[in-house]
């Protein structure tokens, strides 16, 4: 996932406008079951990128990195289902799968955010009235490692550039919500779905601005 993910990154700061949006999408059962999906949406520089001669082998080598990352997940125990979603022909890659626990889950976050999927990290807890997304990234989600791909550009021209980076959590519970904490901004799409929304740049900045905590009835 690290070689998609890099590439996204490259070609955003070489085409110097635009934006990516990141999403992670939960949907809960109330044994703490339930589907997760994973999306990159590179749609809004899809017009832009498709005027690059090699545009299409670029977008192959995204494909096969989600592939492989795919072959990868369905060797976690607790984790089923898996199938690549999005729209490759217009920039939007996601991959989706099942899994059937929290600790599945998170075995399922390390590989998709660490890639070698040697990681420990808690990224996401759960018990029957809450879950808590930690604002833990991918370590390629760093200030230095972003603006390291920017190097000769003024710095307050890489950081709004940051910023036109969205992270997105949706995350829909199986039952009516209660509360939501979290510094990041926010809607209640309807009693059991909250949408969380960030740039980066607040991410990068303020360690845990991304941190929500949703507790049902």
């Amino acid at each position: 996932m690290k070689k998609s993910i890099l590439f996204v990154l490259s070609a955003l700061f070489l085409v110097l406008s635009g934006c990516i949006t990141i999403t992670e999408k939960y949907s809960f059962r109330k044994d703490g079951s339930g589907t997760m999906e994973y999306i990159i949406d590179m749609s809004e520089l899809y017009a832009m990128m498709a005027s690059f001669s090699d545009s299409t082998t670029e977008e192959m080598q995204m494909n096969e990195s989600f592939e492989e990352v795919k072959a990868e997940l369905e060797s976690i125990d607790g984790i089923s289902k898996v199938t690549l979603t999005g729209n490759p022909e217009s920039y939007i890659m996601g991959i989706q799968y099942d899994f059937k626990d929290a600790v599945a889950l998170n075995k399922a976050m390390n590989l998709l955010l660490n890639k070698e999927g040697e990681g420990t990290s808690t990224f996401v807890a759960w018990n029957k009235k809450s879950f808590t997304r930690y604002s833990i990234l991918s370590d390629e989600f760093s200030k230095e490692a972003l603006l390291g791909e920017t190097e000769g550009m003024d710095e307050s021209m890489a950081e709004s550039m940051l910023d036109g980076m969205k992270y997105k959590l949706v995350v829909s519970m199986p039952a009516d919500i209660k509360t939501v904490e979290t510094s990041a901004e926010y809607v209640q799409d309807d009693k059991r779905t909250v949408t969380v929304e960030a740039g980066f740049l607040k991410i990068l900045n303020e360690k845990n601005y991304l941190q929500t905590e949703i507790k049902t009835k």
